[in-house]
C-alpha cells in the first residue's frame, strides 16, 4: 500500500504529495514499455542469429523493431542451411555479412551490407558482387589466392570502399 502524506511550504496554498511504497507492493515492468533505443542498443551486441533466436516471435511490437534493424551482423560458414534461410528472411537487416566457405549467395536483397568478408569464395560470388547490388557497402575482405585482382577491379565501381 502506497502511504501519503501532506506537506504545506511557505504557509500558502501549495501542498506537495509525497509517496513512498512499502517493501510488499511492486510494478511490473513489460519488455514492450521499453523504448525501440533500448532494444537498438541491446540488439547491437547480438549477431543475427541470436536476435531471431532469442527474441523473433515474442510479440509484434519486438518482431518490428527487429524488421527495422538495419546494421545485424551475419555469419554463413561451410553448408550452414539455417544461416542461409536467415540470410533470405532479413536481408535487410543485415549490415555485416562473413562468408566462409559458403554457398553461392544471392546478393541483390542486401540493400543495407555496409560490410562484406568472403573468405574462400567461389567464382559466383565473386562475379556476384556489383556495385547496383551494394549501394553503402564500405568495407570488402575478400581472403583467397587471387583477392589482389578483385579488390583492384572493385575499387574502381564501389565509390565508398576504404582503401585500407
Amino acid at each position: 500500500m502506497y502511504k501519503e502524506r501532506e506537506k504545506e511550504e511557505n504557509s500558502a496554498d501549495i501542498h506537495i504529495t509525497f509517496s513512498t511504497m512499502s517493501m510488499h507492493d511492486t510494478h511490473a515492468t513489460l519488455l514492450e514499455h521499453l523504448p525501440i533505443e533500448i532494444f537498438l542498443e541491446i540488439f547491437a551486441l547480438f549477431s543475427l542469429e541470436e536476435i531471431v533466436i532469442s527474441f523473433f516471435g515474442l510479440n509484434s511490437y519486438i518482431d518490428s523493431i527487429i524488421r527495422c534493424i538495419k546494421c545485424a551482423s551475419h555469419t554463413i560458414s561451410s553448408h550452414d542451411i539455417k544461416a542461409v534461410y536467415l540470410l533470405n528472411l532479413f536481408p535487410t537487416q543485415i549490415g555485416r555479412l562473413f562468408l566462409t566457405r559458403s554457398v553461392t549467395i544471392n546478393f541483390t536483397s542486401l540493400s543495407n551490407l555496409r560490410s562484406l568478408t568472403i573468405e574462400y569464395g567461389t567464382l559466383a560470388q565473386l562475379n556476384g558482387i556489383r556495385p547496383q547490388h551494394f549501394s553503402v557497402l564500405e568495407i570488402l575482405h575478400i581472403c583467397a589466392s587471387k583477392s589482389k585482382l578483385y579488390l583492384l577491379r572493385f575499387s574502381t565501381y564501389f565509390l565508398r570502399l576504404s582503401s585500407s
